[in-house]
């Protein structure tokens, strides 16, 4: 039988775990943003748009 932990209020610290991490991550977020997705709307510009 498996026995399960009792609940101990840890949830306000995993929360600022979590905003942590996301903090951390978010510039490589960005980045791959930055250099992946907006090259994309100069295509775009360059080869879509007629006048």
């Amino acid at each position: 039988m498996i026995k399960q932990r009792a609940y101990t209020g840890s949830s306000s610290r995993r929360h600022k775990e979590g905003v942590g991490l996301f903090l951390l991550c978010t510039p490589f977020f960005l980045a791959t943003f930055v250099f992946s997705y907006l090259p994309l709307f100069g295509w775009s510009y360059a080869f879509l748009i007629t006048a």
